[in-house]
């Protein structure tokens, strides 16, 4: 079973359990990571409010992956990376990775941002 949880709060990280066995994965999965940004930026919208807990959530896990996942020098996302940010299989394809999670969640993101920044600059207009 895997789910995602809360360690130690929202604000800090968004990491992917994989519960069975006695164990915890604690790796950070990049499609987990895009697939994270999209819903907490739509928690963020859904709950209104400039500033939420899902928006400081958001902008933590963006940190990570542009910091940690993106590769600048060869384009692509790596797979996995430890919570330190060590890349841990740097592979940009294989049989089980897709680009459906990425693509998804980068494109919903963008016209997210975008009508968020509107809204902004329309309440502060005022």
């Amino acid at each position: 079973m895997v789910k995602c949880w809360k360690f130690p709060t929202l604000r800090s990280h968004v990491d992917l359990l994989i519960e069975g066995i006695g164990r915890r994965d604690k790796r950070k999965m990049g499609w987990v990571q895009a697939e994270a940004l999209l819903g907490l930026l739509t928690l963020h919208q859904r709950t209104g409010g400039e500033r939420s807990r899902y928006l400081d959530a958001f902008v933590n896990v963006w940190a990570f992956v542009s910091n940690n996942l993106i590769d600048e020098a060869r384009k692509g996302i790596f797979a996995v990376a430890d919570r330190e940010g060590n890349v841990l299989d740097n592979r940009k394809g294989h049989r089980w990775k897709a680009c459906y999670h990425y693509a998804r969640a980068l494109l919903r993101v963008s016209d997210m941002l975008e009508v968020i920044v509107r809204d902004a600059r329309r309440s502060r207009s005022w």
